[in-house]
C-alpha cells in the first residue's frame, strides 16, 4: 500500500486477487487438522464418580434440619480437603495396586480432575484413559478406597459415595470437528496475514494505476511505454511466415 492506510477497498482487491491462495491454505489448514485428529491423537474416555464430604458435626445432627452456617463452611473445607486427599500418593498407589496398573503415581494424577459441584460438599472425581472399561475402574476404585484414607487423615467426618462412575460409551477427546473447524480457521488468518504483509510492504510498481497510488494522485501519468518484447516465434522467420500463411 506504500505508506498509506489500507481501505476496505484495498482489502477486497487484496482478496479477490489472492483469493485461490487463500482458499488453498484455508482447506489446507482444516485437513491438517482433521489428519492430526483422526490418524494421530489417541481417543480418550472420561467418566466421572459423585462423593458426598461430610463433618462429624453434621453427621451427630443428621436427624436435625437445623444446620448452621459455619457446619456447612466446614464441609465444604473438607470437601476441599478431601480433593487434596484423592490426588496424594496414598491414595493412588491404593489404586495402582488393586487394579494391577503398570503406571506411576504422577501418571495416574494427571488422568483425574477433582472439582466442587457448585461450591457445595459434593465432589466429582473424573478420570481420563485410552481404555472406557479402565477409566470406569480407576474412578469406582478412588470412590471406594477414599472414605479409609480420609478418616484415617482428617480423623472427623466422612465420604459416602453419591454415583459411580459408568462406563463411557463415546469418546471425549479430540473433537475431530472442533479441532477441524480451528484448522479452517487458523489457515484461513495466517494466509490472509501472509497476503496483506507481501501486499503492505511490496514497494514495486506494475502499472500506470500503481503509479498514480504511489504519488497520490497528485502527479497525472502523461504516457504508457508499451512492451516491445517479442517472442521466440515472433523472431523466428520461419515460424512467423507459416502462421501468416494460416491466416
Amino acid at each position: 500500500m506504500r505508506g498509506k492506510s489500507i481501505t476496505i477497498w484495498d482489502i477486497q482487491k487484496i482478496l479477490l486477487r489472492k483469493g485461490r491462495l487463500i482458499a488453498v491454505c484455508t482447506v489446507f489448514g482444516g485437513l491438517l487438522l482433521w489428519g492430526i485428529s483422526t490418524l494421530l491423537l489417541p481417543e480418550m474416555y472420561t467418566t466421572s464418580a459423585s462423593l458426598y464430604v461430610y463433618s462429624s458435626s453434621e453427621r451427630q445432627q443428621e436427624d436435625n434440619l437445623d444446620i448452621t452456617s459455619s457446619e456447612l463452611t466446614a464441609s465444604q473445607q473438607l470437601a476441599d480437603t478431601c480433593g487434596v486427599i484423592i490426588q496424594s500418593n496414598s491414595v493412588l498407589s491404593r489404586v495402582i495396586e488393586q487394579l494391577g496398573l503398570s503406571i506411576s503415581e504422577e501418571k495416574l494424577r494427571e488422568r483425574i480432575d477433582v472439582t466442587t459441584v457448585n461450591d457445595t460438599e459434593v465432589i466429582s472425581v473424573s478420570v481420563s484413559d485410552t481404555s472406557p472399561k479402565q477409566a470406569q475402574d480407576i474412578a469406582n476404585t478412588i470412590a471406594d478406597v477414599l472414605p479409609d484414607e480420609f478418616e484415617r487423615v482428617v480423623k472427623a467426618g466422612g465420604v459416602e459415595v453419591v454415583d459411580y462412575a459408568e462406563e463411557p460409551d463415546r469418546p471425549s477427546s479430540p473433537n475431530v470437528l472442533l479441532n477441524t473447524f480451528a484448522g479452517v480457521l487458523a489457515g484461513f488468518l495466517i494466509s490472509c496475514g501472509i497476503v496483506f504483509l507481501r501486499e503492505f510492504f511490496d514497494t514495486r510498481i506494475r502499472d500506470e494505476e500503481g503509479l498514480s497510488e504511489y504519488f497520490n494522485y497528485e502527479i497525472p501519468v502523461l504516457g504508457v511505454i508499451p512492451s516491445l518484447e517479442e517472442t521466440a516465434e515472433d523472431r523466428n522467420p520461419k515460424r512467423s511466415r507459416q502462421r501468416n500463411e494460416k491466416r
